[in-house]
């Protein structure tokens, strides 16, 4: 299943505690709140080992519409950190009620791009069933005779 989310990526940051409550930041907030609604159209995965296919298709910085640079996708190398966007797409997923649970996820690839001049922020979803690719344990602690 490919999943298009016309959406600016926002990383999943870590709780802030105080005395009385847990709580996430404000912009996280309102970024699970938009992309579950965006996802609740979609049937629920009744699969119980996925793979998960991530594009992460981040704001053009404004120094970058110069008619010098080329019109195409880069590799964004600055914050937000990967592993962070990849958690809140899993939250998103899960809070959407697509996945029943984020840990039926076994294997998760990504990456982090920065628009081009034409196209806007959004996240690409790619959704499979798990395979069954079984791989041999491998020893850390070889031995030659």
């Amino acid at each position: 299943m490919y999943i298009k989310i016309d959406i600016e990526p926002v990383a999943c940051p870590r709780p802030k505690v105080t005395r009385y409550a847990t709580y996430y930041p404000a912009k996280y907030t309102q970024f699970k709140q938009d992309i579950t609604k965006k996802l609740s159209i979609l049937p629920a995965i009744t699969h119980t080992m996925l793979e998960i296919d991530l594009k992460f298709v981040m704001k053009r910085p404004q120094s970058r519409y110069r008619k010098k640079d080329l019109d195409e996708r880069y590799p964004h190398t600055k914050r937000p950190d990967i592993d962070n966007l990849i958690k809140s797409v899993l939250d998103g997923l899960q809070t959407a009620s697509i996945i029943s649970d984020d840990s039926i996820v076994w294997r998760v690839s990504a990456e982090k791009l920065v628009a081009s001049k034409s196209e806007s922020p959004s996240i690409i979803i790619h959704i499979k069933k798990g395979g069954t690719k079984q791989i041999p344990p491998q020893s850390l602690n070889k031995t030659t005779n």
